[in-house]
């Protein structure tokens, strides 16, 4: 029997699971605790499935979280100070392989390891993407998750505060009784000016990029944030206090499930789950599920748990000695991201940007303000402003010079009215991931382009059988060729953008710059001189990710196409699931967070049967 007295968080796992020896025989009668559904992973869909299924006081709920408490770390609530999570107990702190098309570089990979996942460590963004980009998921088989199916969960997932600085986003197209808070945070005059010198390149400012009409545009960007200035999160939104005094959730922090455990007669069925506290600790507990398990491990940690767990390739499993529970070629398959060219830094004018917060007792004042009023800079996400455009649109942009013929470039989008491109624009420097600071004595306005729809395809692969060790991660970044070609348009745009009011009024351009070492290189170089050669050799020796992998347990209309049916049921055994960006058929436009939260509130629906797929 489950215990099912009230709790919150627990980081013992003997308290909800059964201890048993490594490597011990698997014997369902042996394991003493069991819950109706064993949620694995407390991160961007964990918690939101855990607070969906938990919501009937006779469900028993078991969620499981590698990392800690969100509520331990200061950096996921203060929303300026995410990178400062980067590289910490916080973060899996991936690496890629090296990537051939970057100079064979290792791409560092951040991913969240805490309550709420990679929600309590980004940039806090609010983007839905094109709805051509889920009707293009119909096609490639996730019947059901068209736009029209998921649009009223992403207003019902969204508690929008309006604002009296932006009159043009209302409550006709925004959500305003959900759990997850929405609003602006600080936007500094720069990034103003940024949006305003786009508008002079043919990026029309859009107030709301998230009305399911037009994605298109440059728009001060919607947040994660509550009425006090701090994130708002999966974990925050969908397990406060009062879901984890519900005597029928546990939530167990601090321990990794290291595999699934199936019955084989007459089918493989997922009965429970199998986890340890580390590799230093000895021994394993084991939690057995009456109805299902449901991974939630995001886009790395799922696939990597299925191939643990004997769901993946037979070439890969039979190398490493792990037990076939199914053969299954698209685990780890298909995995793509949102790669992005590096930091392209304008050298700004003193005092017109953030950069002075890094210096010693700068940020005293901010600090002070947010700490009593829950407002000012420290409320700044970073990426304050973006634009979305299509490369491909040459009446509109101007993406080439008299002396440089324009390059060729394929349409890669969702549909005629889908971005392909997005500029953030930030009134700070962020370098190396944020790890840099601007150089002593000045200021970065900082543009970051970002490839939405990426045609280079990467994999994941075990390292080995042992569970601690990391996988395999090759994203393939910048492989095909018109990745690098949208990019260099994508490039040339934000030189121009540089150079245009008023936001050029704000910086302090070196005309005609070839020092391709300096940190404000391209940034100063002109638009019309600089070649597509030199635009490339930056983004081979600069990108990196924008932190969005996704695909890898895709849905498919059958087993020969994915992973996991339209019901997101995995093919091939019974009683296990999986709701995260790993089954995403193919990238979005937009940042996926407020997507998966829409998909994960939806998923419970289905496991319910609430609604009807």
């Amino acid at each position: 029997m489950a215990d099912t007295t009230p709790h919150r968080l627990i980081t013992d796992p003997a308290a909800v699971a059964t201890p048993s020896d490594e490597g011990s025989a698997f014997s369902l009668e042996s394991i003493q605790h069991t819950y109706d559904y064993v949620i694995v992973g407390g991160g961007t869909a964990g918690c939101v499935i855990a607070n969906r299924l938990s919501e009937d006081p006779k469900i028993s709920v078991l969620l499981i979280e590698s990392g800690g408490n969100n509520e331990d770390q200061l950096m996921a609530q203060v929303p300026i100070l995410f990178g400062k999570m980067f590289k910490t107990e916080a973060d899996w702190e991936y690496y890629t392989e090296p990537q051939t098309a970057l100079n064979n570089r290792k791409l560092y990979w951040p991913r969240g390891k805490l309550l709420g996942g990679s929600s309590s460590m980004n940039a806090m963004m609010f983007t839905e993407g094109a709805p051509s980009d889920y009707e293009e998921w119909v096609r490639l088989g996730a019947k059901g998750w068209g736009y029209d199916n998921i649009k009223p969960y992403l207003r019902k997932i969204e508690g929008h505060v309006l604002h009296n600085e932006h009159p043009g986003t209302t409550h006709e197209h925004r959500g305003d009784k959900g759990r997850i808070q929405t609003g602006y945070s600080y936007c500094g005059a720069i990034a103003k000016d940024y949006l305003r010198a786009c508008t002079n390149n043919g990026i029309d400012y859009n107030p709301d990029v998230n009305t399911g009409t037009n994605p298109l545009g440059g728009t001060e960007i919607m947040s994660f944030i509550d009425s006090k200035g701090r994130r708002s999160s999966s974990a925050t939104a969908f397990l406060d206090a009062e879901t984890l005094a519900r005597p029928n959730l546990r939530v167990l922090i601090k321990s990794t499930v290291t595999r699934v455990l199936f019955t084989s007669d007459p089918k493989p069925r997922a009965v429970g789950i199998e986890l340890a506290l580390g590799p230093q600790e000895p021994g394993r507990f084991r939690a057995a599920a009456k109805k299902e398990v449901v991974i939630c491990a995001g886009a790395i940690n799922t696939p990597q748990l299925l191939l643990l767990s004997g769901i993946g390739p037979r070439e890969q499993l039979d190398k490493l000695d792990i037990k076939v529970v199914f053969n299954q070629k698209w685990v780890g398959e298909n995995l793509r991201d949102h790669p992005t060219t590096g930091s392209v830094s304008f050298r700004a004018k003193s005092g017109k940007t953030l950069d002075y917060l890094n210096e010693p007792d700068g940020a005293g004042p901010a600090l002070q303000e947010w700490m009593e009023k829950g407002t000012g800079p420290l409320t700044s996400n970073v990426a304050e402003t973006s634009t979305f455009f299509r490369s491909t649109d040459t009446k509109r942009h101007l993406f080439t010079t008299k002396a440089h013929a324009l390059n060729v470039v394929e349409d890669a989008t969702s549909g005629p009215c889908a971005p392909d491109v997005e500029m953030i624009g930030a009134g700070i420097a962020f370098l190396k991931h944020g790890a840099e600071i601007a150089p002593s004595g000045t200021s970065i306005f900082t543009i970051f382009p970002i490839l939405l729809r990426p045609q280079s395809i990467g994999y994941l692969k075990l390292r080995s059988s042992n569970p601690w060790d990391k996988p395999i991660i090759d994203p393939k970044c910048f492989s095909h060729p018109n990745d690098i070609a949208v990019m260099v348009r994508a490039i040339r745009l934000a030189l121009r953008i540089g150079r245009s009011e008023p936001l050029a009024g704000q910086l302090e351009l070196k005309p005609h710059s070839t020092d391709k070492e300096d940190v404000f290189w391209p940034g100063d170089a002109d638009p019309d001189v600089i070649t597509d050669d030199e635009i490339e050799a930056f983004i081979r020796r600069n990108a990196e990710t924008n932190y969005h992998p996704v695909g890898t347990a895709k849905i498919g209309a059958s087993p020969s196409e994915g992973v996991v049916d339209p019901e997101l049921r995995v093919y091939g055994v019974e009683g296990l699931r999986v709701m995260d960006a790993s089954v995403f058929p193919n990238q979005m436009s937009g940042h996926p967070t407020c997507i998966i939260i829409a998909m994960a509130y939806r998923a419970a629906d289905i496991i319910q049967g609430v609604v009807a797929h």
